[in-house]
């Protein structure tokens, strides 16, 4: 009756979780996509001599800058590898005090490893990001000091 409920549970977070998160995600950009239609038909129905593009970059724009945006990425980059340095670090705890490393240590200590590669890989990416996007940053910021 155990390995019933434990097959259940793996297959409700392996199956089922993904694809709700899945469905939840593009039922979002569906229902954003029809709002956008419906507020473009308005408008041209309104007035016929709208611009079409330049209405469709007005309602395009984010509403976070480039510096935030890489900003957030070191931030996330620099929590994952911190909850993957304290994974490991209990692993290492709990090997000491068993005296060997058993299947709950080498799950912290793959888990561990699996945050810090992560954020490792995200601290690079804001780094490249950095360099790659420095001079959009700074017309960016002209333009801000502008308005």
């Amino acid at each position: 009756m155990v390995q019933f409920y434990e097959t259940l549970i793996s297959l409700g977070i392996c199956v089922v979780l993904p694809i709700v998160l899945v469905w939840i995600v593009l039922n979002y950009k569906i229902t954003k996509d029809k709002g956008r239609k419906d507020i473009i038909l308005a408008v041209l129905e309104k007035n016929g001599n709208v611009d079409v593009q330049e209405l469709m970059r007005s309602m395009n724009r984010t509403g976070r800058l480039l510096k935030e945006k890489l900003l957030r990425k070191f931030q996330v980059g620099l929590v994952m590898s911190f909850v993957g340095l304290l994974l490991m670090a209990v692993a290492a705890c709990m090997a000491v005090m068993h005296g060997g490393l058993e299947k709950a240590e080498s799950t912290f200590l793959v888990m561990g490893g699996l945050f810090f590669v992560v954020g490792a890989a995200t601290l690079i990416s804001y780094r490249v990001g950095k360099q790659m996007l420095e001079q959009e940053m700074n017309a960016e910021a002209q333009d801000m000091q502008r308005a």
